[in-house]
């Protein structure tokens, strides 16, 4: 076995799929069972590093996940053989499919307790800006006192091809095919509510013992995702109850705007059912679960189950890791670590932020600056230049490390700062409004995210030139941004416009390119007419 796992003894295998092989292990330091989960390496050894990278980044964000419904985090590495691995808590119990498959559909109480447990791991990591992007019943573990446990948060982000676009022939996107939001599907862009559309999904597969489309190829079912409309759950389940049927149906609408708000908002819905008297109709009496095991209500219904019921607190300054453009893709007007080094003097503690921040290790970088400016700050000018690229750098780094509250708090005070005593055209001015445009869609603020890029091109445009790569670049984010609205025809449009403005602006190998050319065939091939 490689030296990074010597702490493990791996001795059997629980599982394997197309993200990889989960192994059951000891960890022999402190005498306990472990799961092991070993990533798929990507197809080509160049994107190696970028995939490490990547998946180091994601580990860190379920690690800080602190929630009795996630699974802990223990260690992180990678084996000899090039292989990703992480350790974590071990779980007993079936996932979801494996009971669907073993027992057929859920009762409505069942449904409505499995919806309500995953809808509060969902209020927190969503209130963490933390988004799941591949919710379905193979990763929902049901546990023999009847808890559910969300498992592989980050693990889709971590293995997503290159940013940018990659849908090829075999379908390659973030996310599970059967289980993806039309917007994923579209522009590859996942907000919280892409969460709630494959929690939709999951609903009614529980309901009806079908998932809301089946298709021989990836390709096919990422096709009716994006533009089909599954047949109405009252139809195929007429037993059901009709607000219930309703709600599942709202969840799967194409528009993220058409969905419910929020998990909080769906969790308060499903709660009404939790106590349906239902038996359950996809399976005889004498193969159901026993009640007093792997039954999904007993944490409501137990004796003192209310009572007892824990709920994690929610941290004080949220951690996420990076979205993957953060580092690939971003202008250098908000590269996190762009100006850490204006203005530092002497001072040895520059060297050490700049090494955090160039291993990815951003919260202790933002801590170490935010100290060094909090000394610097008393009788400096707060519209000082360099004093403002320390700034800019401060809140760079709190949104790479995916504390986006506080980034977009911060890039809002300081562009009302500097918008009272500078043009609208200045450098940093501008760098605030791209903060503050990019935390937005971030957070899954999508409509308020578009506002801010389309605010922003203009005076772009003014100061840069039309040709310049961030000028560009902002281009490209609202077409994105149309595409995973639902605005496919104006998407096209836009990108097909930029692609020629590109070829004419830029040389041509560089990556933005790609970037359209992928987003533009996706689209084609989704909306051909």
């Amino acid at each position: 076995m490689a030296k990074a796992h010597e702490q493990y003894e791996l001795t059997n295998q629980l599982g394997k799929g197309g993200m990889g092989e989960v192994w059951l292990a000891f960890d022999k330091h402190l005498d306990r069972k472990v799961a092991v989960k070993f990533m798929s390496s990507p197809a080509t050894a160049r994107s190696l590093p970028t995939a490490q990278a990547r998946f180091r980044r994601e580990a860190r964000t379920t690690a800080r996940l602190e929630h009795p419904g996630v699974p802990t985090v223990y260690d992180v590495g990678i084996d000899g053989e090039s292989r990703m691995f992480v350790v974590m808590q071990y779980v007993p119990g079936r996932t979801l499919a494996k009971v669907l498959k073993k027992h057929g559909r859920f009762p409505v109480s069942w449904a409505a307790s499995a919806a309500a447990q995953i809808c509060e791991v969902l209020t927190y990591a969503h209130g963490l800006g933390v988004i799941h992007r591949d919710l379905k019943p193979a990763n929902l573990m049901l546990t023999p006192t009847g808890s559910i446990k969300v498992l592989d948060f980050g693990i889709a982000a971590a293995l997503e091809p290159e940013p940018g676009p990659a849908l090829t022939g075999t379908g390659v996107v973030t996310g599970t095919p059967g289980f993806v939001a039309p917007e994923q599907v579209i522009s590859q862009q996942a907000s919280p509510r892409s969460d709630l559309y494959a929690l939709g999904c999951v609903l009614y597969e529980l309901l009806a013992g079908v998932p809301p489309f089946t298709s021989e190829t990836p390709m096919g079912l990422l096709y009716l995702h994006a533009k089909e409309k599954p047949q109405p759950l009252s139809e195929r389940c007429p037993h059901l109850p009709s607000e219930l049927a309703d709600l599942v149906m709202r969840l799967l609408a194409k528009l993220p705007a058409d969905r419910p708000e929020s998990a909080e908002e769906v969790s308060a819905l499903v709660a009404a059912w939790i106590d349906w008297p239902e038996a359950h109709p996809g399976v005889a009496v004498e193969s159901a679960p026993a009640p007093d095991e792997y039954n999904p209500t007993m944490p409501y219904t137990r004796k003192f189950a209310a009572r007892h019921r824990v709920v994690a607190a929610e941290p004080e300054q949220p951690h996420v890791a990076p979205p993957a453009d953060v580092i690939a893709a971003a202008p250098a007007t908000a590269e996190p670590g762009a100006g850490s080094g204006a203005g530092s003097g002497a001072d040895p503690r520059r060297a050490r932020i700049d090494e955090l921040a160039s291993n990815g290790r951003f919260t202790q970088a933002a801590e170490l600056l935010g100290e060094l400016l909090l000394e610097r700050g008393e009788g400096l000018d707060p519209v000082d230049p360099t004093y403002v690229a320390d700034r800019l750098t401060l809140l760079g780094y709190h949104r790479a490390a995916g504390q986006l509250r506080p980034a977009l708090e911060g890039y809002t005070r300081l562009g009302a700062e500097l918008a009272a005593v500078r043009p609208a055209t200045d450098s940093q001015a501008l760098a605030c409004r791209l903060g503050i445009a990019r935390c937005l869609r971030e957070s899954g603020r999508t409509t308020e995210a578009l506002v801010a890029y389309e605010e922003l091109l203009p005076l772009q445009r003014r100061a840069f030139g039309p040709a310049a790569q961030d000028t560009l670049s902002t281009r490209y984010e609202i077409a994105v941004l149309h595409a995973g609205a639902g605005s496919v025809a104006l998407a096209r449009q836009q990108l097909a416009t930029l692609r020629d403005d590109q070829h004419a602006a830029l040389a041509s190998g560089d990556p933005a390119h790609e970037l359209v050319a992928r987003l533009l065939v996706r689209l084609e091939r989704l909306s051909p007419n």
